[in-house]
């Protein structure tokens, strides 16, 4: 869902909602700010094109936006050396996807200077997600208003929820810009869907979140995992009659042997029984 969130929000529909949540706001600009803000129809007219053009999908649009009079600029392109120097004349593609870049950095400095502060293209929350050993933090940020990123994030988690109505919701979270994002959906979720379950598994769930024994995470997450493999899943959204999820929640403040030893009589259980399930991995 990253990159859904991302291509939703560099959109002229996202940018649009962008700038108008801007206008309705009291909120100070700098110089820099303040002329990306007075740039916003030029964002808005070339931002589709820009995003086409890095996915490949319009090639030819490399030697519009290299000759640096399609794109608005602002401090981003400040320092640059030049460009014609660095990249010559045979390399216009490469040239034309360091100038479109430098674009959407501009946009990504202005996002995390005046809409949300945890902004970033693959970091989002990051600083939040490397204070996990407390919960407080996260907690905190957690119930504040919803940021627009959060926002476009649960409208396309609820288009999904609507197309595949699953029982499980699993979550990844590889890395510790991931975790505020996982720890929002499964809000969401709770919140709107109690009866879905929603695990948590990945690099920095096996990592850094097994020292992690405060119990409010159950607010946000049914369970989640280490290391245990795919079909662990099942246990947890099928068997109502087994102390699956209660038991679960009792064995992850202890060791992992312990959840070890847990997982491996589920695992009879699952090749016994081989459940049906609807799940979504995120």
């Amino acid at each position: 869902m990253g990159l859904e969130v991302i291509l939703e929000l560099f959109s002229k529909k996202g940018l649009t909602n962008l700038f108008q949540i801007v206008k309705n706001s009291d909120a100070e600009l700098d110089e820099n700010l303040y002329r990306i803000f007075s740039l916003r129809d030029e964002y808005i007219q070339t931002i589709d094109f820009v995003i086409s053009f890095l996915q490949n999908q319009n090639p030819t649009l490399g030697h519009l936006i290299s000759g640096r009079s399609f794109l608005p600029e602002a401090s981003r392109f400040n320092n640059i050396v030049n460009l014609d120097e660095a990249f010559g004349q045979i390399c216009i593609q490469d040239k034309a996807k360091y100038i479109a870049t430098l674009y959407l950095e501009d946009l990504s400095d202005f996002i995390k200077d005046v809409v949300d502060p945890h902004f970033g293209f693959s970091r989002y929350a990051e600083r939040l997600g490397r204070m996990a050993s407390s919960f407080d933090f996260l907690l905190e940020e957690l119930e504040n208003e919803d940021s627009l990123i959060s926002k476009i994030t649960v409208d396309i988690l609820e288009i999904y929820i609507q197309e595949f109505t699953p029982d499980l919701v699993c979550l990844s979270i590889p890395f510790p810009g991931n975790l505020f994002s996982a720890l929002k959906i499964g809000q969401y979720l709770k919140r709107n869907y109690p009866f879905i379950k929603i695990v948590a598994g990945g690099g920095f769930v096996n990592t850094e979140l097994r020292s992690l024994q405060d119990k409010r995470v159950f607010n946000f997450l049914t369970t989640y995992v280490w290391m245990m493999g795919k079909h662990h899943f099942f246990f947890i959204g099928t068997f109502k009659g087994y102390p699956g999820t209660s038991l679960l929640k009792e064995f992850l403040p202890l060791k992992t042997t312990n959840l070890f030893l847990l997982m491996e009589r589920l695992k009879k259980i699952y090749h016994k029984e081989k459940p049906e399930l609807r799940i979504i991995e995120i």
